[in-house]
């Protein structure tokens, strides 16, 4: 088992929500971009905002989706094009047989929304980019936060999948495991609460 590449796993966003965000650019979070540094992207990123007209905000478009056919999902990185990266898993355990996604909290909780988009939940990016991982093997995704109550609600997975119709929501729903509390995972493996660290600098430390 390779343990050192189980943790911060980087796995790239779903193309078919690329896809949606790049079709309806009225969606995506403008406001506070910086779409005038004079940069080739910010320039591209403006005309898909409509800011400088519906022509070129076509163009755009359809540049973009050209782009993502080229390029993939697993190509957008850092690209003018792509409204959401890749995203980095705390913990992929992935077998011949299943894979199962870990999102740890410790000090911090689930995030809301990405930079670009506002209703898009952190654990339903993990429970999307495992699906894909997973290519048709059984998966998975857990949360472990301090409290273990459950930060994900009915209406996060409408929110956080525009994109996808209800049935296809609900189906990927079944694959959410839940959440847990630190305290009961130390039960169950056998290790004191006390002992585990608090920050990615003492975990460093040993």
């Amino acid at each position: 088992m390779d343990l050192e590449r189980c943790f911060e796993a980087s796995v790239p966003p779903p193309a078919a929500f690329l896809k949606w965000l790049v079709s309806n650019p009225s969606k995506l979070r403008w406001k506070g971009k910086a779409l005038d540094d004079g940069s080739a992207t910010s320039a591209k990123r403006r005309a898909l905002s409509g800011e400088t007209g519906p022509a070129a905000q076509q163009q755009a478009m359809q540049e973009a989706l050209g782009a993502l056919e080229t390029f993939g999902a697993a190509g957008s990185g850092r690209k003018w094009w792509a409204f959401e990266g890749f995203t980095s898993v705390d913990c992929l355990l992935e077998s011949d047989n299943a894979v199962l996604l870990i999102e740890g909290k410790r000090n911090d909780v689930v995030s809301e929304a990405t930079d670009w988009y506002a209703g898009r939940n952190q654990v339903i990016r993990n429970l999307e980019v495992a699906e894909i991982r997973a290519a048709g093997r059984p998966f998975g995704v857990l949360v472990i936060s301090e409290s273990g109550e459950d930060p994900i609600s009915p209406a996060t997975f409408t929110t956080g999948l525009p994109h996808l119709p209800e049935g296809e929501r609900t189906r990927l729903r079944e694959h959410y495991l839940g959440c847990v509390s630190w305290h009961a995972v130390c039960r169950a493996v056998g290790i004191e609460y006390e002992r585990l660290p608090s920050t990615v600098v003492e975990a460093l430390a040993g």
